[in-house]
This record gives C-alpha cells, structure tokens and sequence, in this order.
C-alpha cells in the first residue's frame, strides 16, 4: 500500500502561538542507526572507533528483512511515543496498542500486515555494542553487549501475568530497558519529525543537536561533515561533488521550506583516509530558534515568529564544547618498530606538497570520482580549472556506453585538447533551456498571483471597515453574525475526527479569514435583514 505524502507543519508567519508537541529520547542509543533509509536493499550497519563507540553493529533476520523506513517511523514515532508517555522508570512491558491502531498512526489505513512485519523486523534487530554514554546523574556509562531491544506479543497471546494480551505489547529486554531508565534524555518536537520523510527525520535527529549546540553558544551555524551524516544515518556516502548536492538537496529540503534551517554552505575537505568529504554549515532558521527557546524553557512553550538573522558574515569559530554534540575522531594508530637499518646512501628530504585550497580541493575530488587519476587530476585542477569544469559537465551527460577507453581516458584527452561539447550535453542544454522557459512562466504566474493577493488585500480592507461600521451602528447584527461565524465554524471541524489535530486547526483558523467571513455573510444578510429590517451599510459590504 502506497503512502500519503506526509504534510509538513505550515512556517510561522504570525505571532499567534502554535504549542510545540515535544518527545524526549534516550541519547545513548539512539545517536547510532539501528533501521536502513533507503526504501530498497541491505545496507551494513557496523561502526568503529567513533564518538563514544568502540564498536556499534546491527544485524538483523533473514526471514523478516532489514528493518526500513517503515520499522523506522515505528520505533521513532510510536513506541517511543509510548515510551515517553509511559513516564519514567520505563516498565518492562508497554501497551502499543491494536495493529490497526498502528497502522493509523502511521498512515497505513488498514495494512496491519505490513505492520507485524516491520515490528518482527524492529524485535529480530541484534545490537553488538561497546559504547559509552552520559546518564541522568552526569556519570559516564558503559555498554559492552549484544542485545535485541524488546520481544513482541500479538493480540490474543499469553502476557508474563498470565492475562491474555488485548492489543500488541512489547517486552522490553533487561539492557534496552536499564538504558531507556538510566541515559540522559533530549527533546525534539514530535509533530515535526512525524511529518518530515524518513530521511529527513534522521538528518533531523543527527543535526539537531549541532543546531542546538550553535544556538546555545550563540554561533551564527552549526557544523556537520556529510561523512558523519552518512554514517549516522546508513544513506550511501557518495565521494563526486555532483551526486552529494543532489542527496542532500533532498534530505534538506524540507527543513528549508519549514524555516528549522535558514541556509546551507559547503566546504570542500577529507577525511582522515584522504577521502573527499564536506563540511556541511547550517545557518539555524527561525523555527530551529523557536524550538531551542521552547526547550530551554523546559515545558511545551510556543513557537513564536522569529525573524532570521541578517547577519551574512558568519564566525568561522566553533563553540569550546558542544552539549551533546556528536564528533567523529580518528581513532589512534599504533606502529610496531624494527631495529633500523644503515641507510646505502643519503636520505632525500622530499618537500611537502603544496596543500590544495578547498575549491581545487573540490574540482580535484570530482576529476578522480570520474576516473581520473590523482596526480593527473591535481595538474588539470591547478593548470586550467574552467576547463575541467566544461568537460566535467559534458561527461556528466554521458553514459558508459559512449566512452570507448573509460571517462577517466576521455578526460585526459579533452581537457588539454578542449574539446567541444557531446550530443548528450547539447540534449541537456536543450532541457536546461526548456526548464529556463517553464520557470520565467512560473515567475510569470507568480507576479500575477501577487497582484491578486494584492486585490484581495484591499477587498479585506474593506471588509475590515464593514464590521466597524456594524459594529458602531447595528451591534446586535454583528452579535448574530459571528455567532453565525462560530456555528458554521463547529460544523466544519466536527467534520474531521479529533485524531487529526492539525487539520482541525487548520479548518477552523479558516474561519477567521475575512474572505471567509464575507462569504458567509453574504449568505446570512438577506434573511437577518427580511427579520429585522434593512441595514444601513454602505455598497459592496
């Protein structure tokens, strides 16, 4: 069964409040990845010697699968939602629930199936770990185990108190459970991560606490490099320039458009193997300072309209210490030493490379990502980066099939030789063009839809000045035309059932639009009038 699209809450644009919703989780766990991303494939899950892990590594049952997007929204949006409604110290036996109360919850309809299996699939989950965390008294802690989380029993079967189980239950196992009751706990707002994809969410879950950190030092962005996203996270680490703006573009999107991020740089670097990585740097949008405000107060407080900073130039420096911040350290290297041997001749003192600037750092990584050679990449880079750059574009237009010797053979003639562009780049153009032409007709559209919220707005205007003028001179019709307003308003949300908060919200904030109000009081004039008697109001009210 194919998922709605999830429904994103709306920015704030008004001082009016809007209650955060928050759930608080265990940071000792839930920092390493236990679920894949992807909606497809088996990815490994198996982390060394980074953070607080010495070793954190998941394997799961063959017969149920790896647990996916699916398992993944029902650990983090219903058990753990259970889990914190539950209250501490955490029982070793929760209640979720019927399947089809699940499957609700997490937009299935009725496709209980698809339910039990990603519940076997989150129970079957084997962890092997040796991790280190903070607990609520400030103590360090450690983990050495393997472990699964918690057992399932199904409707209708046996419960350790002899009852039989009325709805779907989980047992917790001893370990997950002493961590749930011991590890420090952080906030997140519920409603936003169940609205967001699941890649998204867990780029929410890893980043918030860089985002929290950066607020609570006051610097002007917050720092992730996308190696440690794509480790935290299971999504596949790419290592061109070209297919990592595409995979983030997407895992940023959303929080762009909801105002949890203002804005996203990028720095060219490696990582400690020499690989290309990026510094991702996020400027923290207004919502993100909403939330961090609501947290600090310690109670489901409200997000207020914020207006981002203004502030272009962004310190470069970095907080002394980041709470709860994950880091990434290489781990140690040792050597072994051998008794030395008497050199033939003189040793050569070679001279360090010239470190690359994180530009041509950049063109370089994509030049060996296409198959070209590292010293042959660096040359071209440093010789004539524009050119690199065109040819780069037209072999991205490129398949296998058109290359005779490999792309990295055709670079390292096209570049120094300047050839001119491929068919297939000239068939991009065309779209690129085509696509050009489709957004100055969407701008076009745009300017005209403005002018309309601009006639609209003088029409409400109007509006306005009507309900003055009746309330001056007929405050009994304005009494029995909002009450108007409130009986039609209640039918229209009695409509929805309570589950569906937000959409409620929604319908009935509809009602105190004046476009709304005009409307319904354009109905209901003719027969207040044929009782009471005329109104003097002036035309067009």
């Amino acid at each position: 069964m194919s998922r709605k699209p999830p429904v994103l809450p709306a920015p704030t644009t008004d001082d009016s409040a809007a209650p955060l919703s928050i759930i608080r989780t265990e940071t000792a766990l839930s920092r390493f990845p236990v679920h894949r991303i992807a909606k497809r494939g088996d990815v490994t899950i198996e982390i060394k010697n980074q953070a607080s892990a010495v070793l954190w590594e998941v394997t799961h049952n063959s017969k149920y699968g790896q647990p996916g997007p699916l398992a993944y929204k029902l650990d983090t949006v219903v058990i753990n939602r259970t889990i914190e409604e539950t209250g501490k110290p955490v029982p070793k036996l929760l209640r979720l629930g019927s399947l089809k109360e699940i499957a609700a919850a997490l937009d299935l309809g009725r496709d209980t199936n698809t339910v039990k299996n990603a519940l076997l699939q989150n129970a079957f989950a084997a962890i092997n770990a040796k991790i280190s965390y903070k607990a609520m008294d400030k103590s360090e802690r450690f983990l050495e185990a393997a472990f699964t989380r918690y057992s399932v029993l199904f409707t209708g079967e046996t419960l350790p108190d002899g009852r039989k189980a009325d709805a779907v239950y989980l047992i917790l196992n001893d370990i997950y459970q002493q961590v749930l009751n011991e590890a420090q706990t952080r906030p997140l707002d519920y409603e936003y991560m169940k609205a967001l994809p699941p890649a998204a969410q867990r780029f929410y879950e890893i980043a918030s606490y860089q985002i929290y950190a950066a607020l609570l030092h006051k610097n002007p962005r917050a720092k992730l490099t996308y190696s440690d996203y794509c480790t935290l996270s299971t999504q596949t680490r790419y290592t061109d320039w070209d297919h990592v703006k595409k995979q983030m573009y997407k895992v940023h999107l959303p929080h762009l458009r909801f105002g949890y991020l203002a804005k996203v740089e990028y720095e060219a670097t490696t990582d400690a193997e020499g690989k290309p990585d990026w510094n991702m740097l996020y400027t923290p949008g207004p919502n993100a300072a909403a939330e961090f405000n609501a947290f600090k107060g310690g109670g489901n407080r409200a997000v207020q309209k914020l207006t981002p900073s203004s502030n272009s130039k962004h310190r470069a420096t970095e907080p002394a210490t980041q709470v709860l911040a994950l880091s990434f350290p290489t781990a140690p290297t040792t050597r072994t030493s051998a008794a030395p041997k008497a050199p033939a001749t003189p040793p050569v003192h070679k001279p360090e490379p010239e470190p690359l600037n994180p530009e041509t750092a950049a063109l370089v990584a994509a030049l060996v990502a296409s198959e070209l050679n590292h010293a042959t990449a660096v040359l071209y880079a440093k010789g004539d980066s524009d050119e690199c750059r065109r040819q780069l574009a037209f072999v991205d237009a490129m398949t296998e099939a058109d290359f005779t010797g490999g792309r990295g053979a055709y670079l390292a003639r096209a570049i120094p030789e300047k050839w001119g562009p491929s068919k297939q780049f000239k068939a991009k153009q065309q779209q690129v063009e085509a696509q050009k032409k489709k957004t100055e007709a969407l701008a076009s559209a745009k300017a005209r839809r403005e002018q309309e919220t601009a006639r609209q707005g003088a029409q409400e205007a109007g509006w306005l000045q009507t309900l003055r003028r009746l309330e001056q001179a007929h405050p009994e019709a304005l009494t029995a035309f909002l009450a108007r307003v409130e009986s039609e308003r209640r039918a229209a949300v009695e409509k929805f059932p309570v589950k569906s908060a937000l959409l409620r919200k929604q319908v009935e904030a509809e009602f105190d639009k004046p476009g709304k109000q005009r409307e319904i009081f354009a109905a209901w004039l003719p027969a207040y009038e044929a009782a009471h008697g005329t109104l003097d109001l002036p035309k067009g009210s």
